[in-house]
C-alpha cells in the first residue's frame, strides 16, 4: 500500500521552499527548526511529512542530497522529487501533473485504500500546490543531447562542438562563403591572373601554415 504525505496548509509550501533556498541546511528538519524559520503554527508541522514524501529528508528528518540540490538551484529537482514521491500517480498517468482531480483521487484511493475522503483531498491539494512550483517542462523537454550541451558549457567545451566517443570535443566544421565581383573584360588573361592569385592566397597559404 502506498503512503502519501500531505499538509493541511498547502499554501505554505511555496514560502517553505523559498526559505529552504536561502537558509542553511539544518542537522535535522524538526518542529523546532520549522518554528525558527517562521513556521510555528500547529498546522505547519504537517509540512515535515511533505519534505519526507519528496525525499528532501530521510525518515529521521536529516536533509538529503535532494534538499541540497534544490537549495543549490538545480533545475528540475523539485519535479523529479515529486515524480519519485508520488510515483503511484505517475505510474498510472505519466502526465499526472496535468490530470484532473478525479483521476488523481482514483489512483490515490486505489493505492492507499485506508485514506479517508478528506485525506485523499488533502493529498491532491498538496500535489497540486507542489506541481505549480516545479519545472516539469525542463524535465520533459530536456534530452540527452541537451544535457551534454550543458555539461560541455560547465567543462569549457563550446556548445557548438560535437563530442567524440571518448567524451572530449569533436571536430568543428566552418564554412566560409567568399563572393567576388569580377570586372567586365574580354581579356581572358585577367581572369587567369585573378584565379591564380586566389589559389595562392586562399589555398596554398593554408597548406603551408602561413
Amino acid at each position: 500500500m502506498a503512503e502519501y504525505g500531505y499538509t493541511t496548509v498547502p499554501s505554505k509550501l511555496r514560502p517553505l521552499l523559498e526559505k529552504i533556498g536561502v537558509v542553511g541546511v539544518p542537522a535535522k528538519a524538526t518542529q523546532a527548526w520549522l518554528a525558527s524559520v517562521g513556521f510555528s503554527s500547529t498546522n505547519d508541522r504537517s509540512l515535515l511529512s511533505v519534505l519526507r514524501q519528496l525525499g528532501f529528508v530521510d525518515a529521521s528528518g536529516r536533509p538529503t542530497g535532494t534538499w541540497e540540490d534544490y537549495r543549490a538551484g538545480k533545475s528540475g529537482v523539485l519535479a523529479a522529487a515529486i515524480r519519485a514521491g508520488f510515483s503511484p500517480l505517475f505510474e498510472t498517468y505519466p502526465d499526472a501533473q496535468k490530470r484532473s482531480n478525479a483521476d488523481l483521487e482514483g489512483v490515490i484511493k486505489g493505492s492507499a485504500p485506508k485514506l479517508g475522503k478528506e485525506a485523499v483531498s488533502r493529498v491532491v491539494s498538496t500535489f497540486r500546490h507542489l506541481v505549480a512550483l516545479a519545472e516539469f517542462d525542463v524535465v520533459e523537454e530536456t534530452g540527452e543531447g541537451e544535457r551534454d550541451v550543458r555539461q560541455g558549457v560547465d567543462e569549457g567545451v563550446p556548445p557548438t562542438a560535437s563530442r567524440g566517443q571518448d567524451g572530449g570535443p569533436g571536430g568543428v566544421t566552418v564554412r566560409v562563403n567568399v563572393q567576388f565581383v569580377l570586372p567586365e573584360t574580354t581579356d581572358a588573361n585577367v581572369y587567369e591572373r585573378l584565379f591564380s592569385a586566389m589559389r595562392r592566397y586562399l589555398l596554398e597559404g593554408v597548406n603551408d601554415g602561413s
